[in-house]
């Protein structure tokens, strides 16, 4: 066993991986990030241990291996402990509560040791105006100018502050199909953060709309924002999250957080 456990070793220290709740194995991708691998603790092991007599011939030690890779971080596989103050991109790390970009993570003193919640492929440049054509395209067409920004917000907050919690008002999307909440889903979890959840009971509107549902925890009173009209089938652009989450993730990011600062200074 003690040589199994040696081989293991010397592949997660080699490739510098480590572990998650979700059971799989994650390999660095930059200096302050990482990323899913395909593997689970058993794939890792059977690749690693593939064809070694002393592996394959007891069943039994495959499982004390996997409770070895569960286990003690000292002698395991290491937990990946992410920042949630962090946010990684292929030219550096924003620090989310204060603002500042870091191009060299594994050199300064702010970033060293310390691993991002979250990779965006694409370069951030704080210093240029964010242009995102393709979801303003998206979102526009359904809601107002004010209400987009009420948006951007939703997304500021949650990148500052990491999730729904002391939320009093969960934001919600309603509407019917076809309205773009789907695709406004998969840009929040390519910017990391937890979607909003889509309310379909009760729709009654004869018209397709997207609408922003704000719900209270407490009493369950809400207040819904009509955000437009419909959208005919001749303008439904499936290839808008695609366009989306390939070039515009970035300029997202400062969009959003540029509004939850405006929306803190007005307060």
């Amino acid at each position: 066993m003690e040589e199994l456990k040696h081989l293991v070793v010397e592949e997660i220290c080699r490739r510098g991986l480590r572990k998650k709740g979700d059971g799989l194995i994650y390999e660095p991708r930059g200096p302050c990030s990482y990323r899913a691998t395909e593997e689970t603790f058993k794939k890792f092991l059977n690749r690693v241990l593939r064809g070694h007599p002393v592996y394959t011939g007891d069943p039994r030690r495959h499982d004390k291996l996997m409770t070895f890779l569960r286990r003690s971080e000292e002698d395991g596989l290491p937990t990946l402990e992410e920042d949630r103050g962090l946010l990684a991109f292929d030219n550096g790390v924003l620090l989310l509560r204060t603002g500042e970009f870091v191009e060299d993570p594994g050199e300064d003193a702010r970033t060293q040791g310390r691993i991002a919640w979250h990779h965006i492929d694409g370069e951030l440049h704080l210093e240029e105006e964010p242009r995102t054509p393709w979801m303003d395209k998206l979102v526009l067409r359904q809601m107002s100018a004010e209400k987009y920004e009420e948006l951007l917000r939703v997304f500021g907050r949650l990148l500052v502050e990491g999730g729904w919690d002391g939320w009093d008002r969960i934001p919600c999307l309603r509407g019917v199909t076809a309205t773009g909440k789907s695709c406004i889903q998969h840009v929040m979890m390519g910017m990391g953060l937890p979607p909003m959840p889509v309310v379909f009971r009760g729709y009654r509107a004869p018209r397709k709309v997207l609408v922003l549902r704000w719900v209270s925890r407490a009493t369950s009173k809400h207040q819904v924002f009509d955000c437009g009209t419909r959208v005919p089938s001749s303008e439904i652009d499936t290839r808008l999250e695609s366009k989306i989450l390939g070039t515009e993730l970035p300029a997202l990011v400062v969009k959003s957080l540029r509004a939850w600062r405006r929306a803190l200074e007005g307060f």
